[in-house]
């Protein structure tokens, strides 16, 4: 009986106990091999750590070697060198790489260090007590000036300064020597054990194939009856006929809702279906209420001939029509605009069986379009009349100024003969009277000459005679008009080229050679100096300065200590007559000057521009290429 009933249990439970042993036998595997695995990771995980604390001691070793050889390259450069501004220089580079020395060997003591490395590195600690100091005296004897001490700083640079760092040097590349072998050992260990868990991890992997493999065939044995199978693949098919259906549907619904008409038709041209808003434009209630029509039966049939011709193209080419314009009639009669594209429908043989087509409503947009032309157009108009404006008013002002010079010239004539008063009969209150009106004559003709000069330049009358220039005699001819209106408010005019200041009586050596035209040239010096004196402080400055710039140009600046200009002012400074500063009503000008200076440089090949800050001055600078622009004698601009 017990017989019996144990094979009874073997042939019910045999393949349910295989089963479950061969599910245990692969859990314990895959525990193994997991435990194995975070063993060996552990073990990977400390040598690339050590690998990587290698790898940052290579590399603290090469830079502090690399930063030892530039100090001792500095130090030498700053002992031999007479100049003390360049001595200065170097010194400051000196600081910052021992900064960095001292900072990466406080780096480098903080990493774990071997015996090996420790007694090496001890040398280093031994030996930058004695070279360091001796490094920074040697700099501090050769910075004062003294010969001897020269003489000595080169001495220690000799005995202490380079065998010293030459050591240094020395000890950090045996260092990198030391942790690249160290390096190289814990490669072979790394790739060994790599390959040991290599073979662990196939073994087991074996062992888990087999057991999978037995487990599959068990799984086979117990596979439903085939009548099961056919049952679930009915299941399927129904399962996978409702999908089609909701997928169908999620279409439909897809094509009803974007924003543009979707349309197809057969090869004959007759609809075969649409989107909900293609059959709203068509006048219809739903999509299929369009199927079996054609064009000639919709609300656009005076289109219809055309739409049909474009079909057929599609269809006799075998290629797609795209984003073209076309007009359409709405149900109602209403015109509208369409982007429209079509494209060739195919079967699985490639044959054109239809066409496929969607198109958008762009009739707002194409509104835009024209009035946008019409815009333009009005814009164009509207630039012709202005233009036409400015020309009138550029011709009536040249007109104007030339009608006030003449007699103005007779009034400041008679103003200097009664001025002479060569008969003595004119009392102190007359002569000051002539004086005054000598002087307001006088500002009055140089207002009429800027407007003339304005007016030339806007006109495009306004002639240069360009010529080899020499900014010496610019300077020479510009200054003794300029100084008496400095002397008066206490003002100094100082002029520099590069960093070495000259003398305004003999400025031989700050000499440019250039282009330009002599007597606009010395206008453009004059006017920039007159701003210069007049918006600056009493007994304040002025600084000429000549700097070269790149592409063998340079560039003239002309910096006062006066008031400033805000960032609004500077912004509309080259419009016509802006004033500097409309705060001080006492200071002449016409609002002019600055417009026409720069014109001038402009039309003479130069640029100009402006740097300032309100309450601490302004400086003007023009640039100016030397030899670059044609010696012809005549250029009408």
């Amino acid at each position: 009986m017990a017989k019996n009933i144990y094979v009874k249990f073997r042939s019910k439970y045999q393949y349910s106990l295989i089963l479950i042993l061969g599910f245990l036998g692969l859990c314990v595997l895959i525990i193994f091999n997991s435990h194995i695995h975070n063993k060996q990771r552990l073990e990977l995980a400390s040598i690339l750590e050590i690998h990587q604390i290698n790898s940052n001691k290579l590399f603290l070793y090469g830079k502090l070697a690399e930063y030892a050889r530039k100090r001792t390259e500095l130090t030498g450069a700053i002992i031999y060198s007479e100049d003390v501004f360049k001595q200065d220089e170097l010194n400051q580079e000196l600081e910052s790489y021992a900064g960095k020395f001292s900072h990466l060997r406080t780096k480098l003591l903080d990493l774990p260090l071997s015996k090996k490395e420790t007694l090496v590195l001890n040398q280093i600690n031994s030996l930058v007590p004695i070279v360091l100091p001796s490094q920074r005296e040697a700099v501090e004897l050769s910075m004062d000036g003294d010969f001897e001490h020269r003489k000595q700083a080169q001495a220690m640079l000799y005995q202490i300064v380079y065998p010293g760092q030459g050591k240094i040097i020395e000890v950090f590349f045996k260092l990198s020597q030391i942790a690249i072998e160290d390096t190289q050992g814990m490669g072979t260990k790394y790739t060994s054990m790599n390959n040991q868990m290599n073979d662990t991890s196939r073994n087991i992997l074996f062992w888990v194939l087999f057991i999978a493999c037995l487990i599959a065939l068990i799984v086979i044995l117990k596979i439903q009856s085939i009548h099961t199978r056919l049952q679930n693949t009915v299941l399927r098919l129904k399962a996978s006929e409702n999908e089609s259906i909701s997928a169908q549907r999620m279409l439909e619904t897809v094509l009803n809702a974007i924003p543009v008409r979707v349309f197809w038709k057969n090869i004959d041209l007759d609809y075969l279906g649409c989107n909900l808003p293609f059959a709203k434009d068509a006048g219809k209630q739903k999509p299929s209420d369009l199927i079996g029509l054609n064009d000639f039966d919709m609300s656009w049939k005076n289109e219809a001939e055309q739409y049909r011709k474009d079909d057929k193209i599609v269809i006799d080419k075998g290629k797609p029509l795209i984003n073209y314009e076309e007009r359409q009639t709405n149900s109602e009669g209403k015109e509208f605009w369409l982007q429209t594209s079509k494209i060739p429908l195919k079967d699985n043989n490639n044959k054109t069986i239809g066409i496929l087509g969607v198109y958008e409503d762009i009739t707002e947009r194409k509104q835009i379009e024209i009035n946008l032309k019409e815009s333009e157009k009005a814009a164009c108009a509207t630039k012709l009349e202005a233009e036409r404006a400015s020309k009138a008013k550029s011709e009536f002002l040249s007109s104007m100024s030339h009608e006030l010079r003449t007699p103005l010239n007779a009034i400041l004539g008679f103003s200097q003969l009664l001025r002479m008063n060569q008969d003595n009969n004119l009392t102190k209150m007359q002569l000051e009277n002539v004086d005054e009106i000598s002087n307001a004559g006088t500002h009055l003709l140089y207002l009429v000459n800027e407007i003339l000069d304005l007016s030339k330049i806007e006109s495009g009358h306004m002639e240069l005679f360009l010529e080899t220039v020499s900014l010496k005699d610019v300077i020479t001819k510009s200054l003794p008009l300029i100084i008496p209106l400095a002397d008066k408010r206490g003002i100094t005019i100082r002029v520099f080229k590069e960093d070495i200041e000259f003398d305004t009586q003999s400025l031989e050596q700050t000499d440019v050679i250039f282009e330009a035209d002599f007597t606009r040239m010395k206008q453009v010096v004059i006017n920039l100096l007159s701003n210069a004196v007049k918006y600056n402080k009493e007994n304040g400055e002025i600084f000429i300065v000549c700097n070269f710039t790149e592409n063998n140009r340079f560039k003239l600046a002309f910096t006062d200590t006066g008031i400033g200009l805000s960032d609004e002012q500077q912004e509309n400074l080259f419009q016509p007559f802006a004033r500097f500063n409309d705060d001080n009503k006492n200071i002449e000008g016409t609002g002019i000057g600055l417009v026409i200076t720069k014109q001038l440089v402009e039309m003479m090949g130069g640029v100009i521009g402006l740097e300032s800050k309100l309450g601490e001055g302004s400086t003007f600078w023009i640039e100016f290429s030397q030899n670059d622009i044609s010696t012809d004698n005549n250029v009408s601009s």
